[in-house]
């Protein structure tokens, strides 16, 4: 939720950021928080500024031969989102940039070995995972 808006999806993030960050900025508006469930190609420069940024990385397939191509898809988003904010190679994160999150979609659209996987690297890079649990 932006501002007590509205839900915010898709190409109108970029746009709800920068509104969310001016009004922060201004004082008119508490915005800590921007969530988006993005595909691997969204544009994470868009995401480097207040409020503070996390962007769930959502991982769709249920077939056997999609389970490898998203976990690796998933550990670049986590490699990524440490590089936002200098946590590259072993340095100290800082609190800026984005934060990384993994959104398997459904239980009836993820292989077991990609939640499985998703959820290892979750455990491992200790950032949250989220998934459609009662869709309707």
């Amino acid at each position: 939720m932006i501002g007590g808006d509205g839900i915010v999806a898709g190409d109108e993030v970029q746009v709800a950021v920068t509104i969310a960050s001016a009004r922060t900025m201004a004082g008119n508006d508490m915005v800590t928080t921007v969530g988006e469930i993005a595909r691997p190609d969204w544009p994470d420069e868009t995401l480097n500024g207040p409020p503070e940024s996390m962007v769930f990385l959502e991982l769709l397939g249920l077939g056997r031969s999609r389970v490898e191509p998203l976990l690796s898809l998933a550990k670049t988003h986590l490699h990524r989102a440490a590089a936002s904010h200098g946590a590259v190679c072993g340095q100290t994160a800082s609190s800026a940039g984005w934060h990384a999150g993994l959104s398997p979609h459904a239980p009836y659209t993820v292989h077991p070995d990609l939640l499985a996987g998703a959820c290892q690297l979750s455990q491992d890079h200790q950032v949250p995972l989220a998934m459609h649990l009662a869709e309707s």
